[in-house]
């Protein structure tokens, strides 16, 4: 199951939060999104529709290559 992570980041000396993706497995992909929303809909799609945690990055940068959203 995936779930949605937060990351406390630095930016032009501000801090700010950036939200990751997590399976059970330990598999991390940070970063992914400055929106918790947007992460929050991407772990309901791969939990959905049963990523395997190595498809995790691929589909991450399939989705943002296309500069779409997802139709969940």
């Amino acid at each position: 199951m995936y779930t949605v992570i937060e990351t406390k980041v630095m930016v032009d000396e501000k801090e700010g939060v950036t939200y990751g993706i997590r399976h059970d497995d330990g598999t991390v992909k940070n970063d992914v999104s400055p929106n918790r929303e947007e992460a929050e809909r991407l772990a309901a799609y791969f939990n959905e529709h049963n990523l395997a945690p190595y498809q995790l990055d691929d589909v991450i940068e399939d989705m943002s290559d296309r500069n779409q959203g997802y139709d969940i």
